[in-house]
């Protein structure tokens, strides 16, 4: 999928508006392309100071699921391409951006505050506080997290039949 981030698309043109409610903020476009042609333009409100280091490092595509993971300063969501559909949208003044890792039946976020687990549609599965640093083991049913080496958590990776 193709990516380009710019300001001189056309209102009109947009699919998908991300407010933000935040005085001052600014506003950048991006125009997604999958393979066969299909487009997806969304226009993001950003409490972002300097939006000219934005890149396509703010952005984590999942090719099969069609789902784009976005993170920028303070905020980050989930977006169904297919579905032109805002899943979810958070606002988190943690310091770092989070991590998308894909799997194939979950998807995982790691923030320096919590982890989390995603179903396959983006929808949340499972969340835990996280203290860093962290060993991750993989299991079929869950993630589990052991923590400075003092604790473990289990985080699911499936929702409960």
């Amino acid at each position: 999928m193709k990516i380009s981030l710019n300001n001189t698309i056309h209102k009109k043109e947009v699919d998908l508006v991300i407010v933000n409610q935040v005085e001052n903020s600014k506003k950048i476009t991006a125009k997604f392309e999958n393979s066969k042609g299909e487009k997806l333009i969304l226009e993001f409100e950003l409490i972002e100071e300097d939006i000219s280091d934005i890149n396509d490092f703010n952005f984590f595509i999942s090719q099969n699921k069609k789902i784009i993971f976005y993170r920028f300063i303070y905020q980050w969501g989930v977006i169904n391409f297919n579905k032109r559909k805002l899943i979810r949208k958070v606002l988190d003044y943690s310091i770092d951006f989070p991590i998308f890792s894909e799997y194939p039946d979950c998807f995982l976020i790691e923030d320096n505050s919590f982890v989390e687990t995603l179903n396959n549609e983006g929808k949340k599965i499972d969340r835990i506080p996280n203290e860093e640093p962290y060993n991750l083991q993989e299991y079929e049913d869950f993630f589990e997290l052991e923590l400075i080496g003092l604790e473990k958590r289990k985080i699911r990776r499936k929702l409960d039949s």
